[in-house]
C-alpha cells in the first residue's frame, strides 16, 4: 500500500514547526493538528489558514503520531520539497519519499 503525506509548517523561533500532518491513501484521509511546542506571539499562515495557537495533539508526540500514521504503508510520497526534506528525518528505507505529481483521491 502507498500513501501521500502532506506536512504544513509554521515559522517558529529560528525553525520550521510542524503544525499539521495529512496522510492520504486510496481508502483513507487522516489529519493531525499539533499544539505549539512553546509559547510565542500568535501568528499564522494565509496559505494554509493555520494559526500558532491551533492544535490538539501535544507537540512532543509528533514522532509517535507520524510513525504510527504511516506504519501500514509500504511506500510514502511527500508533497512539496519542504515535506520531502523533513520526512527523511523520520523515515528511511523501506519508505520511498518523493514529490508526487498529485495526491491520490480517496475512493467512496
Amino acid at each position: 500500500m502507498e500513501a501521500t503525506i502532506d506536512i504544513e509548517f509554521l515559522q517558529g523561533v529560528n525553525e520550521l514547526v510542524i503544525k499539521e500532518l495529512a496522510v492520504l491513501s486510496d481508502v483513507v484521509v487522516r489529519t493531525f493538528l499539533f499544539r505549539a511546542p512553546y509559547h510565542m506571539e500568535p501568528h499564522g499562515s494565509e496559505e494554509n489558514d493555520l494559526n500558532w495557537n491551533n492544535g490538539f495533539i501535544p507537540h512532543d508526540q509528533v514522532f509517535t503520531v507520524l510513525s504510527e500514521a504511516v506504519a501500514i504503508y509500504d511506500h510514502l510520497y511527500a508533497m512539496g520539497m519542504t515535506s520531502v526534506k523533513y520526512s527523511t528525518v523520520f523515515w528511511a528505507n523501506p519508505y520511498t519519499i518523493t514529490k508526487p505529481f498529485s495526491a491520490p483521491t480517496p475512493r467512496n
